[in-house]
């Protein structure tokens, strides 16, 4: 059961804006996200708040996952979503075509103390319905000298 967060309230995904304006509309699927940006943010708090299916939604049918059985992929979103504490997301860069997009991103994780914070650069793709997740590099933010000066041409 996806966690409670008041529309009134931050978002999750650390944009600043209050979360019945940002991420809630599009976690219970009123809205697409208007561009690869605000999917990233979204999925960023759908682990966060736990909301495995929009996690599953958003995988563009390419991504590796949606060949494993849909049961497994949950379990293993809903297990990273109650065992990780997700404090914050900083979008570093981003480019964007018609149909294909590049996000550079920072999240700040935790888990029972130890911080887990990496950069992905992920991309996505539009599938003539909206931006889905087709897969990401990611690296601990620890490989990095100063990880939110990172761009896309020197990750």
């Amino acid at each position: 059961m996806p966690r409670h967060l008041e529309p009134s309230h931050a978002c999750a995904c650390t944009s600043g804006q209050r979360y019945g304006d940002c991420c809630r509309p599009l976690l219970r699927g009123e809205r697409e996200p208007a561009d690869a940006v605000a999917m990233m943010r979204s999925r960023f708090s759908a682990f966060a708040l736990d909301y495995p299916a929009y996690l599953w939604r958003t995988l563009h049918p390419s991504h590796p996952d949606r060949a494993r059985p849909e049961a497994e992929i949950l379990r293993n979103f809903r297990r990273a979503s109650r065992t990780m504490e997700y404090r914050a997301l900083s979008i570093l860069d981003s480019t964007a075509t018609a149909d294909r997009a590049r996000v550079l991103f920072l999240a700040q994780v935790g888990d029972r103390g130890r911080d887990l914070s990496f950069l992905e650069r992920s991309d996505f793709l539009h599938d003539g319905t909206g931006w889905r997740y087709a897969n990401g590099t990611v690296r601990p933010a620890t490989d990095f000298a100063a990880p939110d000066a990172t761009r896309l041409d020197t990750f």
